[in-house]
């Protein structure tokens, strides 16, 4: 990020903060491009040096907890009706979406749109590499220091340095055995 980019992200920054009030919390800087940003009776909370590239998308309805130094390249979508905590010094591709709920679809009742959201909270660790249009799902732990393939669909709870792929998104290797 170059410093006329830094410079605008952090004007929007503020911007953000002064729109949004207490909803966001932060005691440091932190950047934000173009995007939507959306708060609804819920907190964001921020570390700091945060740098969050054009066109992300995020929307919160529970609780987003984001730690330091962490970079979202273009095209994030982060949709929190929960709960959702991200470490600090993380790396997120292209075009990442993070969701902590689902549809319910027991009732054959009822529509599948009439019906509630399944919600259970996510939890990324420090030092996590998402790979481009990777998905991580609800109820998902990812330990520090995991690789998440690009494209991978994250289902269930990633080792503390592993690396996963596919969809869904299985361990391929650790990163403590690669020569």
């Amino acid at each position: 990020m170059d410093i006329f980019s830094r410079i605008k992200g952090s004007i929007r920054f503020k911007i953000l903060r002064l729109f949004h009030g207490r909803r966001i919390q932060s005691s440091q800087q932190n950047y934000f491009s173009k995007g939507t940003l959306k708060l609804n009776n819920s907190s964001f909370i921020l570390g700091s040096t945060n740098i969050f590239e054009n066109n992300y998308d995020i929307e919160v309805k529970g609780q987003l907890l984001i730690g330091s130094r962490n970079y979202f390249n273009k095209n994030i979508k982060i949709v929190c009706f929960e709960k959702i905590e991200i470490g600090d010094d993380c790396l997120f591709a292209d075009s990442v979406h993070i969701y902590d709920h689902d549809h319910q679809f027991n009732d054959l009742q009822k529509s599948i749109k009439e019906q509630e959201y399944v919600k259970s909270p996510i939890k990324i660790g420090n030092n996590v590499w998402i790979g481009a249009k990777a998905t991580i799902l609800k109820g998902v732990t990812i330990g520090d220091g995991a690789i998440v393939g690009a494209n991978a669909v994250v289902t269930k709870a990633v080792p503390t340095n592993a690396i996963v792929a596919g969809n869904p998104a299985r361990i391929i290797k650790m990163r403590d055995s690669i020569k």
